[in-house]
């Protein structure tokens, strides 16, 4: 590369993860005094590029050397993954789940019938209705400043997202309820980011290493394998989050249909060196329990 002393990364350019990879950035350069890393579209050569919006694109140049790291939303990162490329760290995860942004300053419980309130994804959708079916709940997808200004517009009267990307913008005192699981189980590899190298570079390997968490990597590594354990159905509709301590681990999934009439749930603990076997029955006992129905036609 023409900035040999530069690590260069690549993200999305939408607000929330610019401001998270901005973040990590800092987190490495403390961890390795003297190298220099940088967001690949302050290079000289990159100045006005236009390519690399999605993560196709920064895979693309993640291939061809152009870029040595690319930070994504954990959530985000394809179940199957090209072979030359692997997930070589995961920084500490931050708040997992959903929360309540309204107008009205009130709990999901006690929101007016006749107040929409924006979901960005079918998962959280059907969760919520299952909680409430008289809810007024819309699809609005969009990152926090968006639906910030649809809330304020009138559009919606309050919007479900994230609790971690309101955390980049340091906008806690708005969160008005933040969901338990019970209510709405976050999406695989929610609060979490990734970092995507190429396999087998160990130069790029050793200057993240120190800020890869290994408790946090192992709960991203378990809820992609829990979703691939579905194999060919569709698993918008799935919600699962793992929580790791030590040498045991605990996971709780959920499959909802979109209109919240059917919600199934199931949880198991494990230890290390049973996670293959502990999704293995996580994952069959609610498909046989009603799972399949729900994948196939949510």
């Amino acid at each position: 590369m023409a900035y040999a002393k530069i690590v260069t990364t690549g993200c999305r350019q939408d607000p929330v993860s610019v401001i998270k990879s901005e973040k990590i950035l800092a987190l490495l350069a403390e961890s390795n005094p003297g190298k220099r890393f940088s967001d690949y579209r302050g290079l000289p050569e990159y100045n006005g590029a236009s390519s690399g919006r999605g993560l196709s694109s920064l895979l693309n140049l993640l291939s061809q050397k152009k870029i040595d790291i690319v930070i994504v939303d954990a959530s985000e990162i394809p179940l199957q993954l090209p072979p030359e490329f692997e997930i070589g760290a995961v920084p500490k995860r931050g708040n997992p789940f959903n929360v309540l942004i309204s107008t009205e300053d009130v709990i999901l419980e006690d929101q007016p019938v006749d107040i929409p309130i924006g979901v960005s994804d079918i998962s959280s959708m059907g969760q919520l209705l299952y909680f409430r079916k008289d809810l007024c709940l819309v699809m609005a997808d969009g990152g926090y400043q968006s639906l910030s200004q649809m809330m304020i517009s009138g559009e919606i009267g309050g919007f479900v997202i994230n609790a971690s990307d309101v955390e980049a913008f340091g906008r806690q005192e708005n969160v008005v309820e933040v969901f338990t699981s019970s209510i709405c189980m976050p999406s695989a590899g929610k609060g979490a980011m990734g970092l995507i190298t190429r396999k087998g570079d160990r130069r790029i390997k050793g200057l993240i290493e120190d800020i890869d968490h290994g408790p946090s990597h192992c709960e991203i590594d378990l809820e992609r394998m829990f979703l691939a354990s579905f194999g060919k159905y569709e698993k918008k509709n799935v919600g699962v989050l793992v929580e790791s301590e030590g040498d045991e681990f605990h996971i709780s999934a959920v499959i909802t249909a979109p209109d919240g009439l059917e919600k199934l749930s199931a949880a198991m603990h494990g230890w290390v060196g049973e996670e293959k076997d502990v999704i293995r029955k996580l994952s069959v006992s609610l498909l046989e329990s009603g799972g399949r129905h729900l994948l196939e036609t949510g």
